[in-house]
C-alpha cells in the first residue's frame, strides 16, 4: 500500500487556518489519506463576528471585503504545488477551501502502512509559522498562543490573557469553542489517541478517526500534542 503522508506546505496552511479561526463558531477540517500518493484537504471555517470585528480591526480591512487576496493565495498554494479543487470565501473572515498535493514532506509527522502519528510542538509551529507570509504571521501573533510561544500558561491563564488583550466576550468565545480535525484512512482504525489525554476527546467510526478539542486547551498547550492513529493493513 502506497500511504498518503502530509506535506510540510499543507501542514502550514492546516495549523494557520486553525489558529486564525480559532473562536470561529464552526471550524471542521478533514484530511483524507488515499492510497495513493495524493493529499486532500478540505477546510470550512467561518468565524463569528466576535473574531472577525477583532480581525478586522488589526488587519485594516474594511467591511464587506475578504481579509483574502484571492489571487494572492492562489498563486502562492499553486506556487507550493498544490492544485485548488475549490476555493471560496464566505464574509469577511471566512474561508472553504479543497486542496490536492503529492507532495512528501512531512514536519512533526511519521506515517507507516497502517499508522500516523503527528506531534505539534511550539518550536514546530515557529518553524512553520516562520515560513508563511508577514500578513499570516500578523493574524497568528494576536493569539499569543502558548503552543506558539512555548510560555507556560494553564488554559485558564491564556483566557485571561485574551481577556485583557481583546476584552472579556472575545475571551468567552475562546472557552466555549472548539476545533475539530477528522481523519480518513484506506482501512477500518484500530485505534486513535490524543496526548495529553485531557486535552480533548476522539471519536472512532470505521475509517474515520475525529478529534474535538477545546481551543483555550489546544493553543495553551506549550509542550505541545500527539495525535496517532493506527488502522488495518
Amino acid at each position: 500500500m502506497n500511504i498518503q503522508q502530509y506535506s510540510k506546505n499543507s501542514i502550514i496552511l492546516l495549523l494557520f487556518l486553525i489558529l486564525i479561526a480559532s473562536t470561529s463558531c464552526s471550524t471542521r477540517i478533514g484530511i483524507q489519506i488515499a492510497e495513493d500518493s495524493t493529499e486532500t484537504i478540505h477546510c470550512a471555517i467561518q468565524p463569528d463576528e466576535t473574531l472577525e470585528s477583532t480581525i478586522l480591526s488589526f488587519s485594516g480591512a474594511q467591511e464587506g471585503s475578504s481579509i483574502y487576496n484571492p489571487s494572492v493565495l492562489s498563486d502562492s498554494l499553486t506556487a507550493a504545488g498544490f492544485s485548488i479543487n475549490q476555493m471560496s470565501f464566505p464574509h469577511n473572515t471566512g474561508i472553504d477551501l479543497t486542496i490536492q498535493t503529492d507532495e512528501m514532506l512531512i514536519p512533526g509527522c511519521t506515517v507507516t502502512n497502517n499508522s500516523f502519528t503527528w506531534i505539534i510542538t511550539p518550536e514546530t509551529m515557529k518553524e512553520i509559522i516562520a515560513l508563511t507570509p508577514e500578513e499570516t504571521r500578523s493574524y497568528v501573533d494576536l493569539l499569543m498562543a502558548p503552543i506558539i510561544t512555548g510560555e507556560e500558561l494553564t488554559s485558564q491563564e491564556y483566557n485571561n490573557l485574551i481577556a485583557s488583550m481583546y476584552g472579556s466576550t472575545l475571551a468567552t468565545k475562546l472557552s466555549s469553542s472548539v476545533v475539530t480535525i477528522s481523519f480518513t484512512t484506506p482501512n477500518e482504525i484500530t485505534s486513535a489517541t490524543l496526548e495529553p489525554q485531557n486535552c480533548g476527546s476522539v471519536e472512532i467510526k470505521g475509517k474515520n478517526a475525529e478529534f474535538t478539542l477545546p481551543l483555550d486547551k489546544f493553543l495553551s498547550l506549550f509542550s505541545g500534542v500527539k495525535f496517532c492513529i493506527q488502522w488495518n493493513e
